[in-house]
């Protein structure tokens, strides 16, 4: 049933009334308790189909066909589901606030189009488990930005509990000539633009710092590169160690590998470490390439090494090569050793600093080499091989006081071939000059002093003395026969020859030296021995074994010192064919023992027949003599000589005087014809 109800009532002030104008309490026919058909749309909270001036309650679901426009605040009690476009205010004058937690993901309307939050209007914290963010194309700025202001507060802090998952993953595979990291911190002073602290105890193989440069192809990358343009230091590596387990600590470990490639024939340089130092100063400037400071402890036993290189399997080995530049080990005053060692045990070489001294020593039984070469191609004669030079370079005298005081140097001798390698030593000296050749050994052996051109196997070219005076030594030359020889005895001070001596023949004597003779051979034919004195006066064994001297009334006196000393003569058939006795003052002929001033022993002949020579034999008497008077064929005794005769001894002719000594000796005083005394008996 349809009816319409016009509903008035008036009440006055002190009607009592109840509020409710219109209740509904059958449940029959209640769809539509109030109803209207007006369509007026409502514009405000006075406008519309309904109006109330107080509030409505609705204790059901309700449900609206056109906009809901609420002026004051709203308050949801349950879920609410709000489908279509939700516009929340006036960003200039309203707020929204969430008490509840959001329960559902956020997902703008259009992709990368807004914004959360503003420059001037931020959120203080954002707690997501899981941030993704996609850089628009034409965004125009970073996929993340942030801006932190507050100078004593981290500006980005993880704390991540990864534990075989990375904790920061950048992929920038995409990156060509960009930096896929790039920190700016243009105000620090003692602060770090990265820091890394690795504080893990594990006693596993790990790396606090990996960079990997990991495409083969990548032929002119660098893994790592530190560039410092100011600052007084480049890179710092502090290692410190204090574990007591025995272990190689490294300080810094390089580990540069290039295998066999597979083909081709390039040719490589392959450098470790590179150590390029360009430095200049207006001052005074010191530039190192590489200072390695190296402190031992004293505590047990403790080997220190300062640059330990160990190279090997190459075709050519360098443990070190330097090109320009000098090689400086300790400081003036203060040195160290270095030691080379050789391929063999014990072999090596060494400056001693302590001795200061270089000492090159060979292994066991080998001595010690010194090699002197030259890269000479083609060796002549004059080419030098290797040279030793003495020097003092810094005497303060200057000129030739610096010049080179000496040398050895050896000297190509002739042309080398594949058979000939013909060198000299040659040792040089100075006095005021540049040294210059004194003594050369020439390839054949020869030894030349003062001479480039030895003739033997020791050439003298000037004065040769041995010792001084009053102290000489002896010097001894052998011949090729056994036991001849030739020595200056400086004990003795005598010449001593074992042998034949030989001497050239000359013309004259030489010249004349004061205080000394000469023996010398004259070209007469056969040769002739001459003993010449410091006066020119010639004592001369002379053809056919003749001694004469000039000038003719020339002395010849032997042991003129008085010494007893004997001289002997041989014959064919006497060993003592002439016999001086030294200490006897006896001359014996035919007898090693003279019994008298001249012994004898076999027949005397003055003379040849038809030329004979006087022969007078004196007394002890003055004026008694015998005389054999060559000239007048008589024997003639004078003065008190007699002539003693046996009895019956006497023969004149062939007849025997048997006179007897007086009547001969009376006869002798009558004038007789005997005009001689003779005594018999």
């Amino acid at each position: 049933m349809t009816a319409n109800v016009a509903l008035t009532d008036t009440f006055d002030q002190w009607r009592v009334k109840t509020n409710e104008v219109l209740a509904g309490t059958q449940a029959i026919g209640m769809a539509n308790i109030i109803k209207t058909t007006d369509t007026t749309n409502s514009t405000s909270n006075t406008t519309g189909s309904i109006i109330t001036a107080g509030g409505v309650g609705i204790a059901k679901s309700a449900h609206i066909g056109g906009d809901l426009k609420v002026w004051g605040d709203v308050t949801t009690v349950g879920d609410t589901t709000i489908s279509g476009n939700l516009t929340f205010g006036d960003a200039s004058t309203d707020q929204v606030t969430f008490s509840a937690d959001i329960n559902s993901s956020m997902v703008p309307n259009a992709n990368l189009t807004f914004n959360l939050g503003n420059t001037t209007m931020q959120w203080a914290n954002a707690w997501v488990g899981h941030a993704g963010i996609t850089q628009k194309t034409d965004s125009g700025k970073p996929a993340l930005s942030v801006t932190s202001t507050d100078t004593d507060v981290i500006a980005i802090d993880i704390d991540a509990s990864q534990i075989t998952a990375d904790v920061i993953d950048i992929a920038a595979d995409a990156v060509t000539t960009a930096k896929v990291i790039d920190i700016t911190a243009d105000g620090l002073t003692t602060g770090s633009g990265i820091y890394l602290d690795d504080n893990s105890a594990s006693t596993g193989t790990r790396k606090t710092v990996e960079i990997i440069q990991n495409n083969a192809a990548a032929l002119a990358a660098t893994a790592l590169q530190v560039q410092s343009d100011g600052g007084i230091t480049g890179i710092t590596l502090d290692k410190n160690f204090t574990d007591v387990a025995a272990a190689t600590v490294t300080g810094l470990h390089v580990d540069f590998d290039r295998t066999v490639p597979g083909s081709g024939t390039a040719t490589f340089t392959d450098i470790g470490i590179n150590l390029d130092v360009n430095a200049a100063g207006l001052g005074t400037t010191t530039t190192t390439g590489l200072d390695v400071d190296v402190v031992g402890a004293t505590s047990g036993t403790h080997t220190a090494v300062g640059i330990d290189v160990n190279v090997s399997g190459a075709d050519t080995m360098y443990a070190a090569k330097f090109v320009g530049g000098d090689i400086l080990v300790g400081v003036d005053g203060t040195g160290h050793d270095v030691k080379f060692f050789g391929d063999t045990a014990s072999a090596y070489m060494e400056w001693d600093q302590s001795a200061d001294e270089l000492e090159i020593r060979g292994p066991v039984a080998t001595p010690g080499k010194l090699l002197l070469s030259t890269a000479e191609a083609t060796m002549v004669d004059g080419n030098k091989m290797g040279q030793i030079d003495f020097q003092a370079p810094l005497d303060g005298a200057g000129t030739d006081a610096i010049l080179v005081g000496a040398s050895i140097y050896a000297e190509a001798d002739a042309t080398f071939s594949s058979s000939v390698n013909a060198t000299e030593l040659v040792f040089a000296t100075a006095a005021s000059e540049t040294a210059a050749e004194q003594m050369r050994l020439t390839s054949t052996g020869q030894l030349g002093i003062n001479t480039a051109v030895p003739a033997s196997l020791l050439h003298v070219d000037g004065t040769v003395q041995v010792g001084v005076d009053n102290t000489g030594y002896d010097v001894k030359f052998f011949g090729a026969t056994s036991g001849d020889y030739m020595l200056w005895d400086e004990d003795q001070d005598q010449l001593v020859l074992s042998g034949t001596m030989k001497i050239k023949e000359q013309a004259d004597a030489d010249s004349d030296t004061a205080a000394f003779g000469q023996i010398w051979v004259n070209t007469a034919t056969p040769n002739e021995l001459y003993f010449t004195t410091d006066a020119g006066d010639d004592i001369q064994l002379t053809t056919g074994t003749r001694l004469a001297a000039t000038p003719a009334d020339g002395a010849q006196i032997f042991n003129e010192s008085g010494a007893a000393v004997d001289f002997r003569i041989e014959g064919g058939t006497y060993d003592t064919l002439f016999f001086l006795d030294g200490s006897e003052d006896k001359i014996g002929i035919g007898i090693a023992t003279p019994a008298s001033v001249l012994d004898v022993r076999g027949t005397v002949q003055v003379g040849v027949d038809g030329t004979g020579h006087d022969v007078k034999f004196f007394g002890a008497t003055a004026s008694a003599y015998m005389l054999w008077d060559e000239d007048v064929d008589d024997l003639i005794l004078g003065g008190v000589a007699g002539l003693v005769v046996p009895d019956g001894q006497f023969t004149l002719g062939s007849t025997a005087v048997t006179a007897t000594a007086a009547t001969l000796n009376k006869a002798a005083t009558t004038g007789k014809s005997i005009a001689m005394a003779i005594v018999f008996g």
